[in-house]
């Protein structure tokens, strides 16, 4: 697609096709394919919440074990997104060093910290976390 689009602008309007920034879920696929016509677009994703969601969802143990107190923790992690990607291994720490449940916790955590948060993982701090804007839409 980003070949085609490429090649389109090229017929079209004689210029090469340039883009800097780009939304795009976290599908590894379709970002490995925009950086490979693309290689210097600024990808962020969107849709993370979902995505964690999704993995919530998926682990028998996280659902059987939904307690008041793993929820309102587990919910904590969701204001991550907000939080500068600089910040983002200091904010996970805290988040785990106030488990109520370790055993289960680890379950979405160590899923979070190695998809997330640390050095060389899938989806880095920098394409999904950033501070709220200060103007409201």
């Amino acid at each position: 697609m980003w070949i085609f689009l490429q090649e389109l602008s090229e017929k079209q309007i004689f210029k090469r096709l340039v883009i800097r920034k780009l939304h795009l879920d976290f599908e590894i696929s379709a970002h490995e394919a925009c950086r490979e016509v693309f290689p210097n677009v600024e990808i962020q994703a969107f849709n993370l919440g979902q995505c964690w969601w999704r993995k919530i969802n998926s682990e028998q143990q996280l659902r059987t074990s939904y307690t008041n107190e793993l929820r309102k923790w587990l919910k904590l992690f969701f204001g991550l997104k907000f939080v500068p990607p600089h910040d983002i291994e200091n904010a996970f720490v805290e988040l785990v060093s106030i488990f109520p449940n370790i055993d289960i916790g680890c379950l979405f955590s160590d899923y979070i910290l190695h998809t997330y948060v640390e050095n060389d993982c899938l989806f880095p701090p920098a394409i999904w976390a950033q501070e709220p804007l200060g103007n409201p839409r």
